[in-house]
C-alpha cells in the first residue's frame, strides 16, 4: 500500500541521499557534501570545547566572577553545539552519526584533559578508547 506524501512531511532518504523533509534544504546541492562533515566536525569541537570550559570551572572558586563566566561560555557552547548537531542530523542517519559523533567527542576530550590538564594516562581508558573506535568503524561500515 503506497503512503501519500503529505506536504512538508518527513520522506526518510530522499533521492540525494539526504535524511528530512524534501522542502527543508536551503543548502545548495553541490555544497551539501562539503557542509554535512563540517557541521559534523563542528558540532564536536564544540562539544570539546563545552565540555574543557566546564572542566575550567574546577579551578576557581564556586560563584566567582571566573567561575560564572566559564559557565555562561561553556552553556553558549552548547547551545552552539545543539545547532551545528540538529543540521547535522539532516545528512546521516541517526543510528551512524550519533555514535560517531560521541566516540570522537570522547577521543578529544580524553586528548583534551591529558594535553591540556595534565591528566594521567591509565591502560584502561587507553583500551576503552580504542574499542570505541573499533564501534564506530564497525558502526559506520
Amino acid at each position: 500500500m503506497a503512503r501519500k506524501k503529505k506536504e512538508g512531511a518527513f520522506i526518510g532518504k530522499s533521492q540525494d541521499g539526504l535524511y528530512a523533509p524534501a522542502d527543508s534544504h536551503p543548502i545548495h546541492p553541490e555544497n551539501r557534501f562539503v557542509m554535512k562533515y563540517i557541521f559534523i566536525v563542528l558540532c564536536i569541537l564544540l562539544t570539546v570545547s563545552a565540555q574543557a570550559l566546564l572542566k575550567t570551572t574546577s579551578f576557581h572558586e564556586t560563584w566567582s566572577r571566573p567561575f560564572i563566566l566559564f559557565v555562561a561560555g561553556s552553556m553558549l557552547t552548547y547551545c552552539l553545539a545543539f545547532v551545528a548537531q540538529s543540521y547535522a542530523m539532516r545528512f546521516f542517519p541517526l543510528s551512524k552519526v550519533s555514535p560517531a559523533m560521541s566516540v570522537a567527542t570522547m577521543v578529544l576530550v580524553f586528548i583534551c584533559g591529558v594535553l591540556f590538564f595534565k591528566e594521567q594516562i591509565y591502560l584502561k581508558q587507553t583500551v576503552g578508547i580504542l574499542l570505541g573506535i573499533v564501534s564506530v568503524y564497525l558502526i559506520l561500515s
